[in-house]
């Protein structure tokens, strides 16, 4: 089997990581928290921004927990980018324009649900942060991930 190559990318002022594999129709995962690939939260922009930075002009999109959000809104916003989605765990709701969806999540589930926790940008990161990713992969072979 081939290896994984990793590189990172310069997109809309960020680095994002790019694990690719194999040649053909391109898939583009997008990961939920805190299954990332290298914690990154990606958003729409950022993500046409890398399809054009890899010269993809449409992708098969496969989404999980966050990432699923996203790749909704990336159907939504840029359907002429996209060939077909595959979203894992979280089903379409569109917007309620009078109720906040952070509110509902805290209303039904608390504020410990892992979604209402990390809104603040500081609790993500302080959790995250002193996590060495490097412990859980080999060092030795840069093809290895988490």
């Amino acid at each position: 089997m081939e290896k994984i190559e990793h590189k990172n990318e310069s997109v809309n002022g960020i680095n994002m990581h790019v694990a690719e594999i194999g040649e053909g129709l391109a898939v583009l995962f997008v990961h939920g928290f805190p299954e990332l690939c290298y914690t990154v939260f990606h958003i729409v922009g950022d993500l046409v921004a890398l399809l054009d930075v890899l010269e993809l002009e449409q992708v098969f999109l496969v989404g999980h927990d966050w990432g699923a959000l996203i790749c909704w809104y990336f159907c939504l916003f840029r359907p002429d980018r996209i060939k077909a989605l595959v979203n894992m765990s979280v089903k379409f709701r569109p917007r309620n324009s009078l109720r906040k969806p952070m509110n509902i999540l805290r209303e039904f589930l608390g504020n410990d649900y892992y979604m209402c926790r990390f809104q603040p940008s500081d609790v993500a990161s302080g959790l995250i942060s002193p996590i060495d990713a490097r412990r859980s992969r080999d060092d030795n072979d840069p093809n290895d991930i988490l």
